[in-house]
């Protein structure tokens, strides 16, 4: 495992050492200090890119509970709930039967991952450039 994640973390630097500061001067045996460095000087950000690096990776942990909070279930709309309510308003546009699809696992499901995905991807980019920003 360890030659395995010194070979990984070499390939890193050599794809992204241009990109971050410090990664070229960084040895592997320095590694775990200087993420403990890093984790004690940047919770809040590094807590925030982690929780987006999760959504990136598992789009549920988001989706599910998302869908199932404005009302859209596994047997359809929820009585009583917002989807619900818009449905009896305004029917089914493309976007509330998206959300329904993606919530009883149909072909919206990819379309509503994809957008989370997205989503948490342009958090966890802007996140790291507003701290980059701020440090110079």
């Amino acid at each position: 495992m360890t030659d395995q994640g010194r070979a990984t973390f070499e390939a890193a630097k050599a794809m992204f050492g241009h990109m971050a500061i410090g990664l070229n001067d960084l040895e592997w045996r320095q590694l775990p200090s200087a993420v403990t460095e890093h984790l004690k000087m940047n919770p809040g950000t590094t807590t925030l890119q982690l929780s987006c690096l999760l959504v990136i990776v598992i789009p549920g942990v988001m989706a599910t509970p998302a869908l199932l909070g404005l009302g859209f279930g596994s047997g359809g709309p929820m009585a009583g709930w917002l989807a619900a309510a818009f449905q009896s308003m305004y029917g089914t546009p493309l976007a509330f039967s998206t959300l329904q699809s993606a919530a009883m696992g149909g072909w919206g499901v990819a379309i509503v991952n994809s957008i989370i995905q997205a989503s948490a991807t342009v958090v966890g980019i802007v996140t790291e450039v507003l701290r980059w920003k701020s440090k110079n």
